[in-house]
């Protein structure tokens, strides 16, 4: 499908339906994340839960390009390849700790 829109047409048509099956997508998890902390939070505390919740995506995305950057840095000497390593790496790291002391 890249290859007929960018012989054809532009790459930006590829980019713009992309983008809209993300929104799609994505947009199945807002409401349901929001109902379960409305049935878990007291009434009192919900509107702080809620706020958390949505500014955490926030800050851990600007958090992760900036731990991504320090380990394509330190590890990997700059090259970029090790922005996409790093946070893998560590992601590797964290299930193998979670399979490993998981409850049976």
């Amino acid at each position: 499908m890249g290859f007929v829109l960018s012989y054809f047409g532009s790459v930006m048509g590829l980019l713009i339906v992309l983008w809209g099956l993300n929104g799609v997508f994505q947009s199945v998890g807002g409401p349901a994340s929001y109902s379960t902390i409305s049935r878990w939070a007291p009434r009192t505390k919900r509107g702080r839960y809620l706020g958390f919740w949505n500014t955490s995506h926030n800050i851990g995305g600007a958090i992760a390009g900036g731990v991504a950057l320090w380990g394509a840095n330190v590890f990997f000497h700059g090259n970029v390849i090790g922005m996409f390593i790093f946070p893998s790496v560590i992601a590797l790291l964290i299930w193998y700790r979670n399979i490993i002391y998981r409850k049976r």
